[in-house]
């Protein structure tokens, strides 16, 4: 994100250069300015994503700096930097679409907090502009012509809480977690905005929901491609049905692979679990053996098997110990070391504990 600072008071300038990390927050400082027209000419030559922009400066005003960059970027991030005193401009540039303004003295920890919302719009409208290049090319028939279907201007504040919960709704559909209150609500900021818009945010979603499909290496079938059958639909109630049935399914069809990754994840810990008896089978172990969280694989276990991860070890251990002690040649403390217990007279209690004999009255009834 390419940043440039425009501020008369240098003491100001160098505090905000020293204070942030640029590099952290994915920004490059490419250049600063003390006055209106040379920061006009500064950002001229380096089209900078995000203008930080004091108001009152000699030369050019911030104020008349940011309608000359809008009239010719409606994308660039513009922060307004004013104080007490000049605290009546903040209006105008709420008309200029000003992304943030801050007061004098800068807190800057809320310069940081502003530049990361920045950073997030700068990053969102460039993804949506790479989106649209590529609705460009899914919407094409095979004859290699376009199909009508219009690609409404780049997001503007307003549709900003949209694509929030859109967000929020897409990460519940790859995570498989309860989707209906996140589609609603999503759905509900559909439903007012004008149709042509509400039919752009529904391909955009879609081209979004089917990255998902394809990280997922899921098979979808569909009769028609969903940019065509969205740019088919003539009335937000066809919309709305027809992102309902396309949501529900692709749900399905990562939930039904979730669950079984989930089955395969736990026949491969319960084998790791049947090899390694003898050894210290610990949860921070066998996680770390399934590349999952301790937290996580916990959860999975439960979840799948009915029974938390100890209590099945456990068992696990117990009924290798049975098989063992039909051999008669192998010694209690044998038996003992083979299922994981280094002390023979605790593995006997234990023993004793779940079955209600010891290891050797076991033996004897055999």
């Amino acid at each position: 994100m390419k940043t440039i600072i425009v501020e008369d008071e240098y003491h100001i300038r160098q505090g905000i250069k020293e204070s942030i990390e640029w590099e952290a927050l994915s920004a490059e400082l490419v250049g600063e300015a003390d006055n209106g027209e040379d920061a006009w000419e500064l950002y001229q030559a380096c089209q900078a994503d995000l203008i930080l922009l004091d108001i009152n400066m000699p030369k050019m005003n911030g104020l008349e700096l940011a309608k000359r960059i809008r009239s010719i970027n409606d994308k660039a991030q513009i922060v307004f930097l004013t104080g007490f005193d000049e605290f009546n401009y903040v209006k105008q540039a709420i008309t200029l679409n000003a992304s943030d303004y801050l007061l004098k003295p800068i807190s800057y920890q809320e310069l940081k907090e502003a530049l990361i919302r920045a950073r997030n719009r700068v990053k969102k409208l460039k993804e949506h502009e790479s989106m649209v290049e590529e609705l460009k090319q899914t919407n094409r028939n095979q004859s290699g012509q376009m199909i009508p279907y219009k690609i409404t201007a780049p997001l503007n504040e307003t549709s900003r809480p949209i694509f929030t919960k859109e967000l929020e709704l897409l990460n519940k559909v790859k995570t498989g977690v309860d989707f209906e209150e996140s589609f609603k609500g999503w759905m509900e900021g559909l439903t007012l905005k004008n149709f042509e818009e509400a039919k752009m945010i529904a391909s955009q979603f879609c081209f979004s929901l089917f990255r998902i499909v394809q990280e997922e290496k899921i098979h979808f079938d569909h009769d028609v491609p969903p940019f065509i059958a969205i740019s088919q639909c003539n009335t937000l109630k066809e919309l709305t049905a027809f992102l309902s049935n396309i949501v529900q399914k692709v749900a399905q069809l990562i939930s039904e692979k979730k669950e079984l990754q989930g089955n395969k994840i736990i026949e491969d810990a319960k084998r790791w679990i049947r090899e390694h008896l003898s050894e210290d089978v610990s949860l921070v172990r066998i996680s770390d053996h399934l590349h999952l969280s301790p937290n996580y694989f916990s959860q999975l276990f439960k979840q799948e098997t009915g029974e938390t991860f100890i209590s099945y070890t456990t068992n696990q251990r117990f009924e290798r110990s049975k098989e063992l002690l039909r051999d008669n040649r192998l010694k209690i403390a044998e038996i003992a070391t083979q299922v994981g217990y280094t002390d023979t007279n605790y593995f006997s209690i234990a023993f004793r504990k779940f079955y209600g004999v010891t290891p050797s009255e076991y033996r004897k009834r055999l």
